[in-house]
């Protein structure tokens, strides 16, 4: 019997992120394995070996050295020119940069700039993201928010959004209320995490045995959340647990019942998206996709006003059963819907067969 590979020409498709690590972007990437898939191979190229990602099978890594290293992105524009990929997916700004050098050397590769930020970051995210998504065949969104707010209007055409959500979670058992709070994420100041340290100040106030797990690597702010937590006398009630694997992270959030998280900016946020699969009650601010996907009073509580927020929590606490009909309204959210993988490779194969370039 002949196979699919028999009648196909494999393409090759190489999605650039800047480094391996436990962030959004990266999480999604890891759900999709490199290999071969239908028509194509689909290859994965870190800019830096910061994360060890290390080299495998349709993974390609360059120095472990810094990510702005110029050996880094001169080693991995002439990784790219002999190798000569038919579409090549770029996932933030420095991959962005990447992707418009090979651009100028080869012109005609189908490519993609992927969004994973309502906002841009700063000057250089800004103009480097714009300059390749002038360039780029297509633009993929974490989220509606992220392409709303980020792509022009000239481009909106040839742009899509790609669900981010990773794998379908087992749906677990609501947790019994207790004033048990959790985050997980980097710790660095789009997350918001003072904020968040300032409201469960006064919920600990209200409910002495009140605590809050903070998982998470340093992302800049660790030092500065330290010392706000000895500032506001939380020592023995917060906790920082450093990075854990999503296993790890599953099994504590078990033994919470709220996910505590008051970002300044967001794309998708795809830690509340899992924290509500688990049947945890979001308290959260309603920023990017947040404000579509969350609904406050019914699947979560938004934090506008602390005092306000303080006093809803307060409220589910004293009333458990309400605090059920919000977590399972939160839950049921996220059944059935369409995986990041999924949409990717009918993506990318829907890229590969049209004749557009840019």
């Amino acid at each position: 019997m002949t196979s699919l590979l028999d009648k196909c020409s494999l393409s090759k498709v190489v999605h650039l992120i800047p480094y391996d690590g436990i962030g959004g972007v990266e999480v999604a990437a890891k759900s999709l394995p490199g290999g071969i898939h239908g028509c194509f191979e689909f290859h994965k190229y870190f800019l830096a070996d910061k994360g060890r990602a290390g080299k495998a099978a349709f993974q390609h890594a360059g120095l472990l050295a810094s990510v702005n290293d110029p050996r880094n992105f001169i080693r991995a524009i002439s990784w790219l020119i002999e190798f000569r990929p038919n579409l090549v997916i770029a996932s933030l700004w420095r991959s962005c940069v990447l992707l418009i050098l090979l651009k100028i050397v080869r012109p005609w590769t189908k490519s993609v700039v992927f969004l994973h930020f309502a906002n841009d970051v700063h000057f250089l995210d800004k103009v480097f993201t714009r300059m390749a998504m002038a360039i780029a065949t297509e633009i993929w969104t974490d989220s509606e928010a992220t392409r709303q707010a980020r792509i022009p209007k000239r481009l909106l055409h040839r742009s899509r959004v790609i669900s981010f959500m990773v794998e379908p979670v087992l749906q677990k058992a609501i947790p019994m209320v207790r004033p048990k709070f959790i985050f997980w994420g980097r710790l660095n100041s789009q997350k918001g995490l003072d904020r968040a340290l300032e409201l469960f100040s006064r919920i600990k106030f209200e409910f002495p045995a009140a605590s809050f797990a903070v998982i998470g690597p340093d992302g800049g702010q660790r030092s500065d959340l330290l010392k706000q937590v000895d500032r506001l006398g939380l020592r023995h009630a917060v906790e920082f647990h450093g990075p854990m694997s999503r296993s790890q992270i599953t099994q504590l959030a078990a033994e919470h019942s709220f996910y505590l998280q008051t970002s300044v900016m967001e794309g998708m946020a795809m830690s509340v998206v899992e924290a509500m699969q688990l049947g945890l009650v979001p308290v959260v601010t309603p920023v990017g996709e947040i404000a579509n996907y969350c609904t406050d009073g019914e699947s979560a509580i938004f934090v506008s006003d602390i005092q306000q927020a303080v006093l809803r929590i307060g409220a589910l606490l004293e009333h458990p059963a309400a605090f059920s009909l919000m977590a399972s309204a939160a839950q049921a959210l996220w059944q059935g819907k369409r995986l990041y993988r999924d949409d990717v490779l009918a993506a990318c194969n829907e890229l590969l067969n049209s004749r557009t370039t840019s």
